[in-house]
C-alpha cells in the first residue's frame, strides 16, 4: 500500500514538473545562453537571463561611439555581432569581440526602436514610417514595408512572422522572408513604443486609445479581449 501512495505520488510530481516545462517552452523562445535576439531577450519579453555571471572583474570592456548621437535601441546580440539602432537614421552592426564595426545601414529618419534578430535577417522600424529587414551579416536591404506612420514599437519575430505596431493606429503581421502582410489589426488611437508579447498563440499589446489588446494570431489577428485602463 505504501509502495503504491509513493509510485502515485511519484507520477504525480513528474506530471506537474512536466506541464511546467511545456508551459515554459510554450511561454518562452529557444534562445541561447549567449544570444540575445530581440528587445527583452524572450517571446514574453521577461528579460530573464537563465544563467549566472561572474561579476568579480566586473567593468568596461569597449565602447563604441555612434558619431555622439543619442539612442532610444536597446541592443540585440546574435551570432558574436551586436545590432543597435540610433538617432543617426542608421542601424549598426558590431563585432562584440573586438569592438569593430561590421556593416551599418541608413535609413530615412531616426530608428526608435530595438532591432530583433532570426534566421539571419535583423529587423527594426524607423520613423520613416517603414520596418525594415536587412542581412544580419552585410545590412543590405532584404525587404522593406511602407505602414501609414511612424514605427516605436520594437518589433517580434515568432514563427516565420514579424508583429509590431504603428502610430497609423494598426497592430501588423507580415511575413518575415518577404515582408508582404498577413494581417493587421486597427485599434482607436496610435500603438506607439508598446511593443507586442506572444503567450500560447495570443499577442498582447497596447495603444494610446488606453486598451490593452489581447489578439488571437492563429485566427488572423482576431480579437479575444481588450482592457480600458484610466
Amino acid at each position: 500500500m505504501g509502495e503504491t501512495k509513493n509510485l502515485f505520488l511519484f507520477f504525480t510530481i513528474l506530471l506537474v514538473l512536466t506541464s511546467f516545462l511545456i508551459a515554459y517552452i510554450g511561454n518562452s523562445d529557444t534562445t541561447s545562453l549567449s544570444e540575445w535576439n530581440m528587445f527583452h531577450r524572450t517571446l514574453n519579453h521577461s528579460g530573464y537571463y537563465p544563467d549566472s555571471i561572474n561579476m568579480t572583474n566586473f567593468g568596461k570592456l569597449w565602447n563604441y561611439s555612434m558619431n555622439n548621437w543619442s539612442y532610444y535601441s536597446s541592443p540585440a546580440i546574435s551570432g558574436g555581432i551586436l545590432y543597435i539602432c540610433s538617432y543617426d537614421k542608421k542601424l549598426y552592426a558590431i563585432n562584440i569581440s573586438n569592438y569593430s564595426k561590421i556593416c551599418n545601414f541608413s535609413a530615412r529618419s531616426v530608428i526608435r526602436t530595438s532591432p530583433a534578430v532570426a534566421d539571419g535577417i535583423v529587423y527594426f522600424g524607423s520613423n520613416d514610417f517603414d520596418i525594415y529587414a536587412l542581412n544580419a551579416t552585410t545590412c543590405t536591404k532584404i525587404w522593406n514595408y511602407t505602414t501609414g506612420a511612424q514605427v516605436y514599437s520594437s518589433p517580434l519575430i515568432y514563427q516565420g512572422i514579424v508583429y509590431f505596431g504603428s502610430e497609423d493606429y494598426n497592430v501588423y503581421a507580415l511575413n518575415a522572408t518577404n515582408g508582404t502582410k498577413i494581417w493587421n489589426f486597427s485599434t482607436r488611437n496610435v500603438v506607439g513604443t508598446s511593443s507586442p508579447i506572444i503567450s500560447n498563440n495570443i499577442l498582447y499589446i497596447g495603444s494610446n486609445d488606453k486598451d490593452m489588446y489581447a489578439l488571437n494570431i492563429s485566427n488572423n489577428g482576431s480579437k479575444i479581449w481588450n482592457y480600458t485602463t484610466r
